[in-house]
């Protein structure tokens, strides 16, 4: 239940930092699994945005607060599936960070 949770609230973070419609990263789910499902259909999407609105995808790095060495270092990977790979698992571990300490934080610990 816990991973179902931080699934869940993870999910909810990128389609609000990346402005994203829900169906447009969950397509027609309404949650991912686990956090490795949500990386691969993240993935399909920044692919997209790399390719056709770039933008867009700067824009929602800014938001998530992906450090700017990461993103290059992402950036000079050798394909763009490599490239969409890495910064798929740059956000969901961004996001799932802010998760995990927003329920430490709300528990008390």
């Amino acid at each position: 239940m816990e991973e179902q949770k931080l699934t869940t609230q993870t999910q909810a973070l990128v389609l609000k930092h990346m402005q994203l419609p829900a169906e447009e990263l969950l397509g027609d789910k309404t949650a991912f699994e686990n956090l490795e499902a949500l990386k691969e259909q993240l993935s399909k999407l920044i692919s997209r945005l790399l390719d056709h609105d770039f933008g867009r995808l700067m824009n929602a790095m800014y938001r998530i607060d992906i450090k700017e060495h990461d993103f290059k270092e992402a950036m000079s990977l050798p394909t763009g599936k490599d490239i969409a790979d890495r910064i798929a698992t740059l956000i969901v571990e961004r996001e799932l960070q802010k998760v995990k300490f927003r329920m430490q934080y709300s528990s008390g610990e």
